[in-house]
């Protein structure tokens, strides 16, 4: 990295995305927790708790005003079923971070003449008629997303394949919209695009990679025999073949089966074939 000073720039240099992310992922746990019930399920001081949290992720960023209004939205639904009794709920949830973000905005304002920083400002690319337009497809299908979301929530799921993935993007779809919103913002309104203003897509990235490979790795024990240990029932397939149709037959059996490949070169020597295999 210290030999590719461009390529440390547009990964790195955003100082604020190891904090991001661990915050991020904060908001994360408590979202599959209370899924559709942010109002509901929480208790005051945990709402108070979420609040600062959400705060927090808003000093750390600005576009997290994205976040804001996904979830926002998402708790919307609830907040009409409850009528009257919603408002205290929406008070500890969002009346931290709502008042520092104004309050930001207002200072950038008073000092400097704009509401968001001059580091935004001269990013902004042209708003033209084909970008807006562009840009509120995008919303339209955040928006989608999130509905999409709100209907599977409801529904616990606790079996079948890929469980977790399914349950996790449900309870998390608004994290999904804010996303998408994060991506069309940069891709159709801004100039610049630095790796670190995706990191949001990291995290949750990461956390669908974790999810993905426990249900491959459950798939894998329950489809295997009874006696077969986990460790051999999630043990790697080496592949001796040549590169044909076999090739691919045999790799997509053994990522039904949860099983990693380990391709092998057909012309090495038994003492060479041994070792590899022996080493799996």
């Amino acid at each position: 990295m210290g030999l590719m000073p461009v390529l440390t720039r547009a990964a790195v240099n955003g100082l604020e995305t190891g904090v991001l992310v661990l915050l991020d992922a904060v908001l994360l746990a408590i979202g599959i927790h209370w899924r559709t019930a942010w109002l509901t399920r929480s208790t005051p001081s945990g709402r108070l708790k979420a609040a600062l949290l959400l705060t927090l992720i808003v000093l750390t960023r600005t576009d997290a005003a994205l976040l804001l209004a996904g979830l926002g939205l998402w708790v919307l639904p609830e907040a009409v079923r409850l009528g009257r009794l919603a408002w205290r709920p929406l008070a500890e949830l969002f009346t931290l971070p709502t008042l520092v973000l104004s309050s930001y905005l207002l200072a950038n304002r008073l000092w400097f003449g704009a509401f968001i920083q001059i580091s935004g400002l001269v990013k902004h690319a042209p708003h033209t008629t084909g970008r807006l337009l562009a840009f509120a497809a995008v919303a339209v299908l955040a928006g989608y997303i999130g509905w999409l979301g709100q209907r599977r929530a409801g529904h616990a799921v606790t079996a079948g394949r890929f469980w977790r993935l399914r349950e996790f993007t449900a309870a998390t779809a608004w994290y999904l919209a804010f996303c998408v919103l994060l991506v069309g913002y940069y891709l159709l309104l801004q100039t610049q695009q630095w790796l670190w203003y995706f990191c949001p897509l990291a995290v949750y990235g990461v956390c669908l990679a974790v999810l993905g490979m426990a249900d491959f790795a459950e798939a894998a024990l329950l489809e295997a025999p009874a006696t077969q240990t986990p460790d051999r029932a999630l043990a790697p397939v080496a592949m001796i073949l040549r590169n044909d149709f076999a090739f691919f037959e045999c790799a997509s059996a053994a990522a039904t089966a949860a099983s990693p490949v380990v391709p092998i070169k057909w012309h090495l020597k038994a003492d060479e074939l041994n070792y590899i295999i022996a080493d799996c």
